[in-house]
């Protein structure tokens, strides 16, 4: 995608010069990889260029590319041209910026991951923009931060800066403050929230009890059908009013995953009635050909697995799982509606363990592990400690482990190896291979006894 650009010397803040691109007045689509049109000023090439301005553009997404042609870019500015959204992704090319600023556009929520891979970050400007509510916790772990504005925003007016120039005597921990006292106030409107949607269930399952007694009363075709009509009419209503509300707390409220998993535990509805509700759910999960019907805010809120993929697909309705069977989703969906653990009853536990690990479900993974700890012997030794290893289970690879030194009590194994796949392999592997070719030496000199073994008889 050609994009019309100039070069120039930009006077940044305190005076400070620095050479840079500026691209102003275009149309820059999502997904479309930037090739710019531009002669360089004298003497200078590409790697000069320290700074990209980004100015009155119409664009959606931070654009991509840009590093492939400055490899030494340190400030990336966006200002005037309606961005909306930003995540973390979108800023996976630009992690040597040392400022980045979005300014005067329509951005409304801050990912709490944001700026994690940014670490040489040192200002940070959002000022101009829609910002409604922002993790206290999203500028943790940048230690060379010295500016962030957020002024000029419906839910903000703090600016902290070192530079007196900005605002005189700011601090960091003044800006914390306001972010922490708009978060706690968010957090109680999602307590109400959440009432809100436990009273619409409610009203749901009265609808279908009404239906039911309804269908009973009338005799005739006409008058079930008439019945039908009117009933279809006000479901619809009712899954409007549902959808609506349901959209209010996935897209305000799950942004923030941190939040909403903080009040799981202590003030979500009891959810096992759910799974025999088909009206409410939203969403499909498909393993094979098999179609399973849920409810989306549920896999965000307990698997950190499906909420980081449907957060960055937010417009999927249907998802495909690979590596999963049926049966095993079956008992992991069983849990995450009703927390039911399952029993021995001939569950593959190694297979759910693997899965729940996948998901990050913890309690159904460290559930399954404790299970395999009992089932581990000599043969699936090797194959439960590289399950234990890749899923992070100190427990269940410490006991497959100490079953693989019985295994070969021929090698002198380490205690450092039990944190290393890698090396554990390729001792076992090479052990293996020894083993083998003497025994191949064994069965040739027995070979060779065998053919000469007239030279030994009187």
């Amino acid at each position: 995608m050609a994009i019309l650009c100039e070069f120039l010397n930009f006077l940044l803040q305190h005076n400070e010069e620095i050479y840079g691109c500026e691209i102003k007045r275009q149309v820059i689509f999502e997904h479309k990889e930037l090739k710019l049109r531009a002669k360089v000023l004298n003497g200078r090439t590409n790697n000069d260029v320290h700074s990209v301005k980004i100015e009155s553009c119409m664009i959606t997404k931070v654009p991509i590319g840009l590093s492939t042609y400055f490899i030494n870019l340190k400030v990336l500015h966006i200002n005037e041209s309606k961005l909306k959204k930003i995540t973390k992704n979108d800023l996976t090319e630009y992690k040597n910026l040392e400022k980045f600023i979005c300014t005067d556009n329509e951005v409304e929520h801050l990912p709490f991951d944001l700026f994690e891979d940014l670490k040489n970050l040192e200002f940070i400007d959002f000022s101009g923009n829609k910002l409604k509510i922002i993790d206290p916790n999203i500028f943790d772990g940048l230690d060379k931060i010295n500016h962030i504005n957020l002024r000029r925003n419906p839910n903000y007016t703090k600016c902290f800066s070192i530079y007196p120039a900005y605002v005189p005597n700011a601090t960091l921990d003044g800006l914390k403050t306001q972010l922490y006292d708009k978060f706690l106030f968010d957090s109680q409107n999602l307590k109400t929230l959440l009432s809100q949607f436990k009273q619409k269930i409610q009203e749901i399952r009265a609808y279908e009890e009404n239906q039911r007694s309804a269908t009973s009363a009338f005799k005739t075709t006409q008058e079930l059908k008439t019945l039908a009509s009117k009933l279809n009419l006000e479901n619809q209503q009712l899954k409007d009013s549902n959808a609506k509300l349901k959209t209010d707390f996935e897209y305000e409220k799950l942004k923030n995953a941190k939040l909403l998993l903080n009040f799981q535990k202590g003030i979500f509805f009891d959810l096992s009635a759910l799974i025999q509700n088909e009206a409410t759910k939203d969403f499909q999960i498909t393993i094979d050909d098999h179609k399973f019907l849920v409810h989306k805010f549920l896999l965000i809120a307990r698997s950190p697995t499906l909420a980081e993929l449907l957060k960055n697909n937010s417009e999927v309705e249907n998802l495909n799982l690979l590596d999963i069977s049926v049966d095993i989703f079956k008992i992991i969906l069983k849990f995450l509606y009703t927390d039911e653990l399952p029993g021995d009853d001939g569950t593959n536990f190694l297979l759910l363990f693997a899965s729940a690990g996948k998901l990050k479900i913890e309690e159904l993974k460290d559930y399954s592990a404790g299970k395999i700890v009992a089932q581990v012997n000599a043969e699936n030794a090797f194959e439960v400690f590289k399950l234990g290893y890749k899923y992070n289970h100190g427990r269940l690879r410490e006991r497959a482990f100490e079953e693989i030194k019985k295994k070969y009590p021929k090698i002198e194994f380490k205690d450092e190896w039990s944190i290393d796949l890698h090396k554990m392999a390729m001792i076992i592997d090479g052990f293996m291979r020894r083993e083998e070719e003497i025994m191949k030496l064994e069965e040739e000199i027995q070979r060779i006894k065998d053919e000469f073994s007239y030279l030994t008889m009187d």
